[in-house]
């Protein structure tokens, strides 16, 4: 009985060795794997987005061409209808240039908009992958961390077992 109770001691003593170096070593693989996960690439939405002129193109031609047109009938009137409208057409091709120059701006300032807006998103996303990233090696480390000190405890029962298997043989001897 001494005998058998050394024995499965010692299997107590190696059983808990072996589960306590193999969790130190899953704690290291489990750190690393999660260390070195990829993470896909977040993008700004406003990436690529630029402020489009073709309208602005199409309001300069249409005005240029109203001008001419303009000019044109001024000059069939005379030096004066001239004189007197070239202010006019003037005013009217600086209204259009400052209403195709406000086009413009608002919508630089919408990308702008848009971008600062997705900038808080991913900045969101990633705190958020962050904090799901160290929940989830916390979780594992501590899980590793438990079952090794099972291990070292089983390691020291089984030490002890042995201990006092082999102190029985020992005092049966006598």
């Amino acid at each position: 009985m001494g005998i058998a109770s050394a024995v499965s001691g010692g299997l107590g003593a190696a059983t808990g060795i072996y589960t306590a170096i193999s969790e130190a070593k899953n704690k290291k693989k489990i750190a690393n794997a999660i260390n070195n996960l990829p993470e896909n690439k977040i993008t700004n939405i406003a990436d690529g987005m630029q402020v489009s002129t073709r309208g602005a193109d199409l309001q300069k031609q249409e005005q240029g061409r109203l001008a001419a047109t303009q000019v044109g009938a001024l000059a069939d009137g005379g030096s004066r209808s001239l004189i007197g409208g070239i202010g006019q057409i003037t005013a009217g091709n600086q209204a259009v240039n400052e209403r195709i120059g406000a086009n413009l701006d608002e919508q630089q300032n919408n990308i702008t908009n848009v971008r600062a807006q997705d900038e808080q998103r991913i900045q969101t996303l990633k705190e958020q992958r962050a904090q799901a990233k160290l929940a989830a090696l916390s979780s594992q480390y501590n899980a590793s961390s438990q079952n090794m000190m099972a291990g070292i405890g089983s390691t020291i029962d089984g030490i002890g077992k042995t201990g006092v298997a082999l102190k029985g043989l020992k005092d049966e001897k006598k």
